[in-house]
């Protein structure tokens, strides 16, 4: 997202249009350095969030733009929860869903693809940004407590695990955000502040962390 803003700032939204050739230049002339791979695999997958809605509409992009946005090799096939969640929510910081646009709303094929995720590592209680999720095997922590009814240790046990996995990804989540925001910050831009913007929502991610 840093480099997104800072390129935008440089070129202005019709930079967005451009080839990944000419922004790759373009970006490099101005910065007078060369940029890393997984700097500009993000790069490209911030314009592709912004110029469509693939990345809540098609499970290949999906895949394709959180593995990216989140550090990961941008032509893997497979993302796990911590991908998602974390290419989730810098994805809708680039460009927020908007609840009476239908373009924005996540597809089917990708909300059932992250409750098989979830299914898979044994999340019973989806962290935030995945609670979107459909699973087919229903409640799962309603299941777990049925069937360890007779064994209320073993559920305690199991429900501990499942619980520290999912605060480990909200952790990560906001440790990723907060990691942006501050690179945000210290963005030399020649139009407009990102200062006041990136210290706020900083306070805010601190508030929500005090609250857990």
């Amino acid at each position: 997202m840093p480099l997104l803003c800072l390129f935008i700032d440089r070129f202005g939204t019709e930079g967005l249009s451009w080839s990944p050739i000419t922004i790759h230049m373009e970006l490099r002339d101005e910065l007078q350095e060369e940029i890393t791979r997984s700097n500009f695999d993000k790069l490209m997958a911030g314009v592709r969030v912004v110029t469509g809605n693939d990345f809540y509409k098609s499970l290949p992009e999906f895949l394709r733009l959180c593995l990216a946005l989140s550090g990961g090799p941008p032509d893997g096939l497979i993302a796990d929860c911590v991908t998602c969640a974390v290419g989730m929510t810098e994805a809708m910081l680039i460009n927020p869903p908007d609840e009476h646009d239908h373009s924005t709303e996540f597809s089917p094929e990708i909300r059932a693809y992250l409750g098989h995720a979830l299914d898979q590592e044994g999340i019973m209680t989806p962290p935030d940004v995945l609670k979107l999720a459909t699973r087919d095997k229903g409640d799962m922590a309603q299941r777990a407590r049925h069937d360890f009814a007779d064994d209320p240790e073993m559920y305690a046990a199991v429900f501990g695990v499942e619980k520290e996995k999912t605060k480990a990804i909200d952790q990560t989540v906001r440790d990723h955000v907060r990691r942006l925001l501050s690179q945000l910050k210290e963005l030399p831009l020649e139009n407009g502040n990102a200062e006041k913007v990136a210290t706020k929502l900083l306070a805010n991610l601190d508030n929500m962390h005090d609250e857990d």
